[in-house]
C-alpha cells in the first residue's frame, strides 16, 4: 500500500489522479497467486504480475494523456475492468479463497526478517526514501510540480506532459 501511495502522490502532485489502483493492486495480487499456484516460480510470477500492473497503468496514461479523457472516467472504467479479472481469476482457480495451495516459499518471502526488522519493512522504507528523492530532488519531480500548477505553461516551456502523465500512471 505504501508502494502505490507513493506513486500516487506524485500523479496527484500532477493534478492527476487514479481511482483503479486499489482493485489493479488486487487484480496483480491475484495473478501473482495463480500464477505461482501454476508452476511459475513465484520470482517470475512477480515480475508477470508486475507487467500486468504497468499494462493498466498504460492504458490509464494513455486514455487520459493521448484521448484526453477525465481521470476521474478513465480510471472509473480501468477500475471496474481490473476488479472483473480479479474475480474471474479467482473464480476459476476455486473460488474466493485463492491462498489455498500455494507453494511453501511464496510467505517465505513476507516472513523474512533482518535482525529485528522485517525484510518489507526495510523494503517499503527504501521505496518511500526513492520516491522522495524523485520528488524533491530531480528534473522528473520539477516537472510534476510544474504540471500541476499549471499544465499549459509547463507544456510551453518545453515539458512533454502527455508521456510524463503516461509514465505517471504506470
Amino acid at each position: 500500500i505504501m508502494l502505490s501511495g507513493s506513486a500516487v502522490t506524485l500523479l496527484m502532485i500532477s493534478g492527476n489522479f487514479d481511482l483503479s489502483i486499489g482493485s489493479v493492486v488486487a487484480f496483480t495480487g491475484v495473478m501473482h497467486a495463480y500464477m505461482s499456484k501454476h508452476g511459475i516460480p513465484p520470482s517470475l510470477s512477480v515480475v508477470f504480475a508486475i507487467g500486468w500492473g504497468m499494462l493498466f497503468g498504460y492504458l490509464n496514461g494513455l486514455t487520459v494523456a493521448r484521448l484526453k479523457i477525465t481521470p476521474v472516467i478513465a480510471t472509473l472504467a480501468t477500475m471496474y475492468i481490473a476488479r472483473g479479472f480479479a474475480f474471474l481469476v479467482a473464480r476459476w482457480d476455486g473460488g474466493a479463497n485463492i491462498s489455498a495451495g500455494l507453494p511453501q516459499d511464496f510467505s517465505s518471502f513476507g516472513r523474512t526478517m533482518i535482525g529485528p526488522l522485517p525484510l518489507l519493512a526495510i523494503i517499503m522504507i527504501m521505496l518511500v526514501a526513492v520516491f522522495i528523492f524523485i520528488e524533491r530532488k530531480t528534473v522528473f519531480g520539477r516537472f510534476i510540480f510544474a504540471m500541476g500548477s499549471n499544465p499549459d505553461a509547463a507544456r510551453l516551456s518545453g515539458v512533454n506532459v502527455s508521456g510524463i502523465i503516461t509514465w505517471l500512471y504506470i
